[in-house]
């Protein structure tokens, strides 16, 4: 799979509604602290999201997103930062992958 199947993959599991999580990987539908390649992890993070969708870390696909912002002082502050969105997460994903797919 290729950074940006990853980074689609990832994308699309945090798109619907209440399926992006912070301060954690990820968690199960009751809320609780889960790996996020665990069946029952139901919700994630911008990694947590990667990792599931690569089936293990992706440095490649974490790259890929911090690039898109490189005002960011780290990658897990801005997906955890209390004022951000589930829409400002996708849209993250999608300037990512717009960005990998423009180097193709």
């Amino acid at each position: 799979m290729d950074t940006v199947e990853i980074l689609t993959k990832a994308r699309d599991l945090i798109t619907p509604e209440g399926a992006w999580t912070q301060e954690e990987y990820a968690r199960t539908a009751s809320g609780v602290p889960i790996d996020p390649l665990a069946d029952e992890a139901t919700c994630f993070c911008a990694v947590g999201a990667c990792t599931r969708a690569a089936g293990k870390y992706s440095h490649e696909a974490v790259q890929a997103l911090v690039k898109v912002n490189r005002t960011v002082l780290g990658f897990a502050d801005y997906n955890d930062a209390n004022e951000r969105t589930q829409q400002e997460i996708i849209d993250w994903f999608n300037a990512a992958i717009a960005n990998e797919q423009a180097k193709s």
